[in-house]
């Protein structure tokens, strides 16, 4: 037998120990074959696979090397030398020859798989999947990718997609599959029942509104099997019927995660976003997606919150250019004035609107407050020194008002309905003299009688500038006769205070006649 054919010998030798198992005597005839030919890139590789089975990593690794330094095209020695230093927990060796192998050939299945093993080592499941998928696009009846994807989503919770890729890889004929599954199933089928049971006496304790109870049986069947959608939703409503809505909003959300249909999840998540972050944007967000989705209950919903908003955008609004006022019970009036600033100010008074000079100068006046509106609502607390008084109440158009009044100061209640006076910009720039208000014959009437208080405050105010002329008048008269010696007879330096005396009688009575006649003449 020459060199050639003792070579072929070993080889064919060293390939069926290899292949029974018998790893040591696979060495030593390829050991055999390599001192009669070292230049075989494969020989070194299936020495090296044998080494790897009996654990000699250093040995294994060698002879891998060997043959990438004979073949460095090799994309098998990358992979099986990846496999040993994935073993050798050198993850990071591995993770350069599996990428190296693909890099050569990007379809090679066997690549893809084996960098998913080592993923999956890594507990970096995502990108477990991620090779597991492409080795399956390259190769859809690789049972072991199957299999171990199967793995990948089960860590990640995804038991659906988990037991399909066991199904699958048992009708490949993977029997490890086919064992897990058969395990799988027994426990399944117990946990199905014990998960139904839950199920039930939550929706029972729901019913009952013993919803603390509701939310724990809930949460078994979630123990139990963490994918159905419903089960979160349930346990969102109950979390909604204790006001726990932070919760509510998880579930909900939970729910849409595994469901992205789920309407009703949509629905109840924006109610949620209201009544717990009032956070309107999120709210309107999910009540648009639930009407997308054909929910009648949102379309309901939709259809009010457009009609309030169409409502709230025609809000009404007050007038600033004049007073709104009301009659009280006991005679006197009560008077308010609104301010674009949303001040508004308030007074009691048993005089008419012509009578209230200088009120209009809001920074002297000490009732005053913030009023606020929304759509035809109106409050407000207008505050004094004597105290607080609440208004509340709907404006009926821009010259009415109707409000429910209570006073902080003595608990009196009452309800008014106030109409609009309107002033000019003149009398407004003349309110230290007085104010003129652009009014009709009626309301004159109801705030006037022939002898009422305004007889007595115009009879007041005429004989006040009278006296007050006269004595002007009469002082001066006095003092100036006083250096002309008009009468000798008397002290001079008496002169100015006699006129005055007789200055603030002859005003007196000039007032007083003046207001008669203007009284007289105004009936």
């Amino acid at each position: 037998m020459d060199d050639a054919d003792l070579y072929q010998y070993y080889c064919k030798e060293g390939l069926e120990k290899y292949e029974s198992g018998n790893y040591k005597d696979s060495i030593y005839f390829f050991t055999k074959a390599i001192e009669a030919n070292a230049d075989n890139a494969i020989v070194f590789a299936v020495r090296g696979l044998s080494y790897g089975f009996l654990e000699k990593h250093y040995e294994a690794i060698a002879d891998f090397s060997k043959a990438l330094e004979i073949d460095p095209n090799y994309e098998e020695g990358y992979i099986n030398r990846g496999n040993v230093y994935k073993n050798m927990s050198d993850y990071s060796s591995a993770h350069s020859d599996f990428t190296k192998a693909i890099e050569i050939n990007p379809y090679n299945s066997d690549a893809y798989y084996n960098r998913g093993n080592l993923f999956l080592s890594n507990e970096d499941f995502n990108n477990a999947i991620t090779d597991y998928n492409k080795a399956i696009d390259l190769n859809p009846n690789d049972s072991d990718a199957y299999r171990n994807r199967s793995l990948a989503f089960s860590y990640l919770g995804k038991t659906e997609e988990s037991y399909k890729d066991l199904q699958k890889s048992d009708t490949l004929g993977n029997e490890i599959a086919k064992s897990i599954l058969a395990s799988i199933d027994d426990k399944l089928k117990h946990k199905s029942e014990e998960a139904f049971s839950y199920h039930e006496k939550g929706a029972k304790a729901y019913d009952l509104g013993k919803y603390d109870d509701a939310i724990n049986y809930f949460g078994k069947v979630i123990e139990i099997n963490s994918n159905v959608a419903e089960v979160y939703f349930n346990r969102g409503l109950a979390y909604s019927k204790i006001n726990d809505y932070s919760n509510a909003i998880s579930d909900f959300s939970k729910a849409i995660d595994i469901n992205s249909q789920y309407s009703e999840a949509y629905l109840n998540r924006s109610s949620a976003y209201i009544l717990y972050e009032k956070n309107v944007t999120l709210a309107l967000t999910d009540l648009q997606i639930a009407v997308s989705l054909g929910n009648s209950e949102a379309i309901k919903v939709m259809e009010l919150y457009n009609q309030n908003l169409n409502k709230y955008t025609e809000s009404k609004s007050v007038r600033f250019n004049g007073l709104y006022f009301t009659k009280e019970k006991d005679g006197h009036f009560g008077y308010l004035r609104f301010y674009s600033n949303n001040t508004v100010l308030s007074v009691t008074s048993n005089g008419n609107v012509n009578d209230l000079k200088a009120w209009f100068k809001k920074e002297s006046f000490g009732a005053q407050g913030k009023y606020e509106i929304v759509n035809d609502k109106i409050e407000f607390i207008v505050e004094s020194t004597s105290g607080r008084v609440s208004y509340k109440g709907t404006i009926v158009s821009e010259t009415e008002i109707h409000l429910n009044i209570e006073s902080f100061i003595n608990g009196y209640e009452s309800e008014r309905t106030y109409s609009f006076v309107e002033f000019t910009e003149k009398s407004e720039e003349k309110s230290n003299a007085g104010t003129t208000l652009k009014t009709n014959k009626q309301n004159i009437k109801s705030n006037r009688s022939s002898l009422n208080v305004d007889l007595f405050y115009d009879l007041y105010e005429y004989m006040k500038n009278g006296i007050f002329a006269g004595a002007v008048l009469g002082f001066f008269s006095g003092f100036i006769g006083c250096f002309i010696k008009l009468s000798p007879k008397e002290m001079p330096f008496s002169m100015p205070f006699t006129y005055t005396f007789y200055g603030i009688l002859i005003g007196a009575a000039g007032g007083f006649i003046f207001c008669i006649i203007k009284n007289s003449a105004s009936k």
